[in-house]
């Protein structure tokens, strides 16, 4: 899995860090952070058409947080990359102690 934005869609984050701030940014970054743990609830009480809600709602919060790389990339790229090293690491321990 990759997510790639088009040229367009770089543009348009770019701008709308540009016009409407970080300030901005952080506050709908909250809303949409609060609409997903919703989302997460609903998916699992097992909600009709909570699996949609929750990928829309998770899209938001990916749209949100491209609005912001701007201000945070090289820290949100060492970040990423660290939390998936530890993940990485937490597999392998998994599967040493798993039962074969």
């Amino acid at each position: 899995m990759e997510i790639r934005l088009t040229d367009t869609e770089a543009q348009t984050a770019n701008k709308a860090y540009e016009k409407l701030g970080l300030a901005n940014r952080l506050n709908i970054l909250q809303e949409e952070l609060g609409e997903a743990v919703a989302a997460v609830s609903h998916f699992r009480r097992g909600r009709l058409n909570a699996q949609s809600e929750l990928a829309e709602e998770l899209a938001d919060v990916l749209v949100v947080i491209a609005t912001l790389l701007p201000q945070f990339e090289p820290d949100i790229m060492y970040w990423v990359h660290a939390k998936f090293e530890r993940l990485n690491d937490r597999l392998k321990k998994l599967e040493t102690i798993a039962p074969q």
